[in-house]
Order: structure tokens, then sequence, then C-alpha cells
């Protein structure tokens, strides 16, 4: 059995394309979130690409690859 969610309703997931930034370094899109310390971990906000708005001001920021999604990650200095 599976439940056909349609497209707009599924919302956002991280691809292999998503930029993630660890303390302002660029991580490789493949990067393996699970490998992060959590005790380490001062704060970290998905910025989603959730209209065109928002996806116009995430690439002037953040370059061409943003329409994937931005990751931000801060660890405790």
């Amino acid at each position: 059995f599976k439940l056909d969610i349609p497209a707009a309703e599924k919302g956002w997931e991280k691809n292999d394309k998503t930029i993630i930034l660890l303390d302002g370094e660029r991580l490789p899109a493949t990067f393996d979130l699970g490998w992060l310390n959590y005790g380490s971990l001062a704060s970290y906000k998905v910025l989603e690409p959730s209209t065109k708005e928002i996806t116009k001001k995430l690439v002037s920021e953040y370059g061409k690859d943003a329409v994937n999604g931005v990751i931000l990650i801060s660890t405790v200095k």
C-alpha cells in the first residue's frame, strides 16, 4: 500500500545540491548530517525555497544552488 501525496503537500526535502554551511564554511551537499555531534551544536536553520520571492532572495545571497535549499549550522565555540 502506498499513499500518494500531491506534490504541493510533500514539502521540501534535502537533496544532493542543497547548500550546507557549517560555521560559514560550505560542506559538500552529500555530507551526512548524521556525522554531526549534536552536543556541540549552537543552532541550525533550514531555509526552504518555498516561494518565488524566498527562492530569489536565497539565490542572491547564497548562489544558484540555493534553489535546492540552504541549511545553516552553528557550533559552540
